[in-house]
């Protein structure tokens, strides 16, 4: 059955808009227009999405914690409702230039990260280069090193051939949530409707840097060699056991560069992990604040 245009769900739909009542705001880098949320006031918890995530994937921590803090969640440019430009430089570098960006014209101070795969990549890379305006860091799965392995499923996405069918056709970046309920799936869906959206997923998966030829390499090179300047910081790593990309090497490391950071197996927890147990990750996450004044 084809569902017609106006039966789809839309950020103005009354099922989305229960799931996600949260005002959307934008800000200018160059022509394009980065989509955010800014909930509360108090102490900054500033988060960063995973790829192919967007805002909508914390909206619990929005809900809970907006009440004592300042609680933004940025879009990524191409992800969630930020602009989709073609021909853009999607390379790490340039997502924590729009990052640098929008933390100074924001004039955000003593900031708690809140962050997950490349949205981890993005906001270390910010804070090795100013480590003065961050007061700690709550990292999920992701991956800031040079030695990483790409897993088979995305490598195959890297040969032309496939990437169109995989990533665009198959949803592949989706899977996980196939068993999900249909409202859920629909709305990390709602932001992809057409083929040129996953313009940014396409980058994601080429840009990963596993080899000193990537083109993100040198980013990498540089958040890896500093993050020793950031072991001062309260750090918190929630870690999903089923996570396919980021696995058991990604902790390894993390806990080597932060030998004291609280670390916290969520054993029921893939990819997603966010959905998986709400309420019990924010009381994790509220215990951390709590403890580290933050």
């Amino acid at each position: 059955m084809t569902v017609s245009a106006d039966q789809m769900l839309t950020t103005d739909s009354p099922e989305f808009r229960s799931m996600f009542p949260y005002q959307s705001r934008y800000f200018k880098f160059g022509p394009h227009k980065i989509h955010y949320v800014d909930e509360g006031s108090g102490p900054v918890l500033l988060l960063m999405h995973a790829c192919p995530m967007w805002v909508f994937s914390f909206r619990h921590i929005i809900r809970d914690f907006s009440m004592n803090h300042r609680v933004i969640a940025i879009d990524q440019i191409g992800l969630g409702l930020s602009d989709k430009p073609q021909d853009f430089d999607y390379r790490l570098e340039m997502h924590i230039e729009i990052l640098e960006s929008f933390i100074a014209r924001n004039g955000l101070k003593d900031i708690t990260f809140i962050t997950h795969g490349r949205g981890s990549s993005i906001a270390v890379g910010y804070a090795v280069r100013n480590p003065e305006q961050v007061r700690a860091f709550i990292m999920m799965n992701a991956m800031d090193f040079s030695d990483f392995n790409l897993p088979f499923r995305l490598q195959i996405c890297r040969h032309k051939w496939l990437e169109d069918f995989l990533l665009r056709r198959c949803k592949l970046m989706f899977w996980e949530l196939f068993f999900a309920p249909r409202l859920l799936r629909e709305c990390y869906e709602l932001p992809f409707r057409n083929p040129e959206d996953y313009e940014a997923i396409k980058h994601f998966v080429e840009d990963i840097p596993n080899g000193p030829d990537s083109d993100s390499a040198m980013s990498m090179y540089e958040i890896e060699a500093g993050l020793w300047l950031l072991r001062d910081k309260p750090t918190a790593v929630f870690w999903a056991k089923h996570d396919w990309l980021y696995g058991k090497k990604c902790l390894r490391h993390w806990m080597k560069y932060f030998p004291e950071a609280e670390l916290h197996i969520l054993k029921r927890s893939g990819r997603y992990l966010l959905e998986d147990s709400p309420e019990h990750l924010n009381d994790l996450i509220r215990d951390f604040l709590e403890r580290n004044r933050c």
